[in-house]
């Protein structure tokens, strides 16, 4: 109910429905008429209400800006500069091409993700047990001797006698965290102007940008093959990439002679020098062929590593408080016999 906007599976299922019936040059309104028979809930209402704007003469970004609640303002600039450029399918193409990595890649992530934190929470229970059955044998023993209770003892046994009220605090925002993770994932979370919480994770952040340089020359190179005249496949390109960079190039190409920053070397090398001949478009296919290899590389080892670090952390942490709770106050109570 309070979400806004598709979740990005959705939207990579509508942007394949532009694609398919741009693509194989059928009418969209009967294409879309036809999906929506086949559809339910939400996804039927917007189909409809699509085809209702489209009957009356509105173009398809601004029968998409009609429904604010479901498509956000990139991704209807993103259908206008196809429009304008006359190339909508190239672009939708791109469109579906980022999208199905990054849905790849967070789907993969969460998985990753899932095992940490299922250790994680049997760490932080079998923690809270033996802590509290230490600390109720620490202080049975210091009350039937004459030794006082240390500041430590005090201290954890108020923490350990309330541990009803805060036990249950972290197991739960764990899962609602992960949860949320999986679900609220929308376009408006994966645009360079917020990616959120998502670039608290280590790597996550670069993957992104690359898959967008890959897309952004993998787009130019296709446009070029369609005879579309360079300039304007750079600024189709560069507005469909959803980099905050590019975007701003696409706006403004003399910003790219004055600041190279933001721009990997060898792309705004290629850029400025480039004239749109074959030799470019291939070039751009090449670059295209690498930005991706080095995602599918990062994503790799960021499976790999985010998990391990995870681990550490946790074991790291779960030893210093066991130590904490166990360990010194033993080794205390040696101290004063």
């Amino acid at each position: 109910m309070f979400r806004r906007g598709l979740k990005l599976d959705e939207l990579l299922q509508f942007n394949d429905l532009l694609a398919t019936t741009v693509r194989g040059e059928a009418a969209l309104v009967d294409s879309l008429r036809i999906a929506s028979r086949g559809a339910s809930g939400r996804t039927r209402r917007i189909l409809e209400c699509l085809c209702q704007d489209l009957e009356k003469g509105s173009d398809l970004s601004t029968a998409l800006a009609a429904q604010p609640r479901y498509f956000c303002d990139h991704y209807c600039q993103v259908i206008r500069s196809g429009e304008q450029s006359r190339h909508l399918g190239p672009v939708l193409e791109g469109v579906s091409l980022f999208l199905g990595q990054l849905v790849q890649l967070r789907r993969g992530l969460g998985l990753a993700l899932l095992y940490p934190i299922l250790v994680l929470i049997s760490a932080y229970l079998l923690f809270v047990l033996a802590g509290n059955m230490s600390v109720k044998s620490f202080v049975y023993f210091y009350e039937t001797t004459p030794m006082p209770l240390t500041p430590l003892l005090v201290m954890l046994q108020g923490v350990f006698g309330s541990i009803l009220y805060w036990v249950w605090i972290l197991p739960l925002l764990l899962i609602v965290a992960w949860c949320s993770w999986l679900s609220n994932n929308s376009w408006d979370g994966v645009t360079g102007r917020s990616l959120g919480v998502l670039t608290l994770i280590p790597g996550f952040a670069a993957i992104v940008r690359l898959h967008r340089l890959a897309n952004f020359t993998e787009l130019v190179a296709l446009l070029l093959n369609r005879s579309v005249p360079y300039a304007q496949a750079i600024q189709t390109a560069a507005q469909a990439s959803g980099d905050p960079g590019l975007m701003l190039l696409a706006h403004h190409p003399e910003t790219l002679r004055g600041s190279r920053r933001g721009l990997p070397p060898f792309l705004a090398w290629l850029l400025e020098h480039a004239t749109g001949s074959s030799d470019v478009r291939l070039t751009m296919q090449h670059a295209a062929e690498m930005y991706r290899r080095r995602a599918e590389t990062a994503t790799v080892m960021m499976k790999l590593i985010a998990p391990v670090c995870f681990l550490v952390l946790i074991g790291g942490g779960a030893t210093l408080f066991y130590a904490m709770t166990v360990f010194y106050p033993f080794t205390h109570m040696l101290q004063q016999l």
